[in-house]
């Protein structure tokens, strides 16, 4: 399995190379960026151990196919590629007693995967990608601009989305992200502000929002 993700990782690399040399050399920078991210992320999940902790959980919420793992890191944090997520050491360390926590921020994970949240911001920049090209717009700032605009706009929704998708789970999972929320105050552009993750969760809570409940097998 992780030989896969390992795959993965090298022809998203090349894909975005290749983006970069047809849409403008001036990508070539984005694409070491993105390439380095991939590089630490993927020598972290080399390392990575199944972990069975949620195997009970997913089987109650008929999400079998989903892999859970275990990486080495400091940093606390959880992420998916596909439908394999991954905790850091660090995350399980912090909150191992906190049932809450755990279950509801594998929801947000299976939520990204579920939704198809990675395919969408494929296929957002595959677009961006083919209008630059046709265009021959590579040295446009405005189409630049325009672009990382609307991909920050899409990654915040699509974190909202998620945080919402593990509330259908369980209406615990709400207060759960509210409190790994709090614990975990960060900037990061990749997400929205905390406040507003927040916010949304409490109106939840409240009543405010409402949706069917996702069935759990």
């Amino acid at each position: 399995m992780l030989n896969k993700i390992k795959t993965k990782y090298k022809i998203i690399t090349l894909f975005t190379l290749i983006s970069s040399i047809l849409t403008g050399l001036h990508f070539i920078i984005i694409t070491l960026l993105i390439g380095a991210t991939y590089y630490i992320s993927l020598k972290k999940v080399i390392y990575a151990k199944r972990f069975k902790y949620f195997d009970n959980y997913l089987k109650q919420i008929g999400k079998q196919e989903i892999n859970v793992y275990l990486i080495k890191s400091k940093y606390p944090n959880a992420f998916n590629i596909g439908k394999n997520i991954f905790f850091s050491t660090e995350f399980i360390r912090r909150f191992r007693n906190d049932k809450d926590i755990l279950y509801a921020t594998l929801g947000h994970e299976i939520g990204h995967y579920d939704e198809k949240h990675q395919i969408i911001i494929i296929i957002t920049s595959l677009i961006y990608v083919g209008t630059s090209t046709l265009l021959k717009e590579s040295i446009n700032v405005k189409l630049t601009i325009g672009y990382v605009i609307t991909m920050l706009t899409l990654i915040w929704i699509l974190e909202i989305k998620a945080d919402l998708y593990s509330t259908k789970l369980s209406k615990e999972n709400a207060i759960g992200l509210i409190k790994v929320l709090n614990q975990l105050k960060r900037f990061s552009l990749t997400h929205p502000p905390t406040w507003i993750r927040i916010k949304i969760l409490e109106k939840y809570l409240k009543g405010e929002i409402k949706w069917k409940r996702k069935k759990i097998q």
